[in-house]
């Protein structure tokens, strides 16, 4: 049965009004066979149905095919087994197709309804409801809930929802498609998907054919999503101030994720314990999380790169701790001005690209692992924490000097920690840098003596000066030749009675040599055991003994040190 053949699609759009009436229960005891035989064809254009069309249970032979039809009141197609279904261009109030089971389903190009069920239905090809439109503000417009589409799910090209689109626990076999989508559903999830599994890729925006992008006002919920190969949101938008505008926790991209060419985020991306086992590309895009966290991806497995490059803006803090990723960590010409906190606190990483345009607030790589540093060290906030921070090298490029590689450890927000040194001095000492190694070594006790009490203070200083924690051995030399001169000089000033023999024969009297053996322990020049020094002379022994004994303890402690370090 066909009716209406001979109306142009194009005229019953244009003149927005059906030509005829038909009274669904005729229509539905022409296709159930309740009048006469069953229909063996069954297409009806630019038609008004009165009545309420109820094929609940149903099992048809022939396909159903409305085009441009306007129903007075719901369709129900509640368990319904039908070859396809083909309701392009129709009005009404409400499709009822819960379990409906079919081939395929078709209601784009102008479809509009109130709502849409399709819970727990079997759509073994495609379901289409390009450029429909669904207005229930405030409440659920399409209700997909363990819906099963073995081909496409498409609500793109001109897709319009007014209140929540609900695939929670939906499986499609290929793509799920939302290009060209308005979702409105404002202060809640516009889109919720949580455990949908996509056997190909999930569209939030653009495609490589298809530049229509994408609009959600309300979040995104991916919680636990299963998409064997990527997430492309090119040139979507998703607002959702001060809520999640995308609430991923768990969930599992086998390929790559795609936030990038004109993305934006009003609200919180929340990739907590995800995996994705390619790379995630963010960049020239804009995340807003206002006053709270425009990222985090807490414990997040990501099997190539992360790049958070290529001018992307940041409003909001970011975290990534704890998470893992098996390539490179990309900050590049990245403007995080805007961001606070920069937490990359227990990750691990093969490489940390590091050069921001703007750099954040504040940045934590405590216990945070990586193979290669490669930063801009102009490019750091002015505060960071550092705390056992470990990489194995600094990339090229990002190598400057070691005293400004120093300068960036006296920065560090804790304070004096050995570590950060530690394993500056350890990538130096792999390179053969043994000049950097003593460089950094020597500013190491240097700091260090900021965080000691007085007596260490002292001790600490002591060093530095005597023997250059070490390194400057013949600094202690030096030392002893002032003292033995200085002494010389009061010895051979000092009068008879202050330097009187002791023993006879005494061997001739040298000021300086008396001085020499009086300051060094170890020298014995008989001068000693001869003359003794009273008065103020005996005063300049004792300093003279006292001075050439801590030389000789800080010169041990020093050498003791090197060992030991080495």
């Amino acid at each position: 049965m066909t009716i209406g053949d001979g109306l142009p699609e194009s005229a019953s759009r244009a003149s927005g009004e059906p030509t005829r009436t038909v009274s669904a229960d005729v229509l539905r005891g022409l296709l159930t066979g309740g009048i006469n035989e069953p229909a063996r064809k069954f297409r009806l254009q630019g038609a008004r149905i009165a009545g309420k069309l109820d094929l609940t249970g149903a099992a048809l032979v022939v396909p159903i095919d409305f085009q441009d039809c306007s129903f007075d009141e719901p369709v129900t197609l509640v368990g319904l087994t039908v070859p396809s279904v083909n309701l392009r261009g129709c009005h009404l109030p409400s499709l009822e197709a819960s379990r409906l089971k079919t081939r395929d389903l078709d209601a784009s190009d102008g479809f509009n309804a109130k709502s849409v069920r399709l819970d727990q239905a079997d759509v073994s090809g495609s379901v289409m409801f390009d450029d429909a439109t669904l207005h229930n503000p405030g409440k659920v417009a399409f209700f997909g809930r363990a819906l099963n589409v073995g081909q496409f799910l498409s609500l793109g090209n001109g897709f319009t929802a007014h209140g929540k689109v609900d695939l929670v626990g939906a499986t499609v076999g290929k793509s799920l498609v939302f290009t060209g989508a308005t979702l409105n559903h404002p202060g809640e999830f516009a889109l919720d998907a949580q455990g949908v599994s996509v056997g190909f890729a999930v569209f939030l925006g653009s495609s490589i054919s298809n530049p229509l992008g994408f609009t959600a006002l309300g979040g995104i919920r991916l919680i636990d999503a299963r998409i064997d190969q990527f997430l492309c949101c090119w040139q979507g938008r998703i607002e959702n101030p001060g809520g999640y505008a995308i609430a991923a926790q768990g969930m599992n991209i086998r390929q790559t994720l795609l936030m990038q060419n004109g993305f934006s985020a009003v609200g919180t991306i929340d990739l907590n314990e995800s995996a994705i086992g390619g790379s995630f590309h963010l960049s020239n895009a804009d995340l807003d999380g206002g006053d709270g966290c425009a990222l985090t991806a807490e414990r997040m497995e990501c099997g190539a790169s992360l790049k958070l490059a290529e001018k992307v803006v940041v409003r909001g803090s970011v975290t990534l701790d704890a998470a893992i990723i098996v390539d490179r960590l990309e900050l590049v010409d990245a403007d995080l001005s805007g961001c606070p906190s920069l937490n990359l606190a227990y990750l691990r990483a093969r490489s940390l690209v590091f050069s921001p345009s703007c750099p954040p607030s504040e940045m934590d790589l405590r216990h945070a692992a990586v193979a290669v540093l490669a930063d801009d060290i102009d490019c750091w906030p002015k505060e960071y924490s550092l705390q056992d921070f470990s990489y194995d090298q600094l990339g090229r490029g990002s190598d400057p000097s070691a005293s400004r590689r120093i300068e960036w450890l006296r920065r560090n927000k804790e304070g004096y920690l050995p570590h950060p040194y530690e394993q500056l001095i350890a990538v130096y000492r792999r390179r053969g840098d043994e000049r950097a190694v003593r460089r950094v070594s020597v500013a190491k006790m240097r700091h260090q003596r900021t965080a000691l009490n007085w007596a260490g203070k002292a001790w600490n200083l002591l060093l530095q000066v005597a023997v250059g924690y070490g390194y400057r051995t013949w600094q202690a030399g030096i030392w002893l030749l002032l003292l033995v001169i200085l002494g010389g000089h009061a010895f051979s000033v000092a009068d008879g009675t202050e330097i009187v023999a002791i023993k006879q024969p005494a061997p001739s009297f040298n000021p300086y040599a008396y001085a020499a053996e009086v300051s060094i322990p170890v020298l014995n020049l008989g001068l000693r055991s001869s003359w003794a020094a009273r008065g103020s002379a005996a005063y300049w022994c004792w300093g003279l003994t006292a001075g050439g004994w801590i030389l000789t303890t800080a010169v041990v402690a020093g050498i003791a040190r090197l060992v030991k370090r080495d």
